[in-house]
């Protein structure tokens, strides 16, 4: 049981990350648009 908590913590952990860095890039190439435009 302990594991299994472990491992959908770090799998949601990993997840939040990449999350947050897809949004990152998004709202980067967002800002480069209306930049150029």
């Amino acid at each position: 049981m302990n594991f299994l908590r472990m491992l959908t913590m770090t799998y949601l952990k990993r997840i939040r990350k990449k999350m947050q860095e897809m949004m990152f890039t998004l709202m980067e190439k967002g800002l480069q648009d209306c930049l150029v435009k």
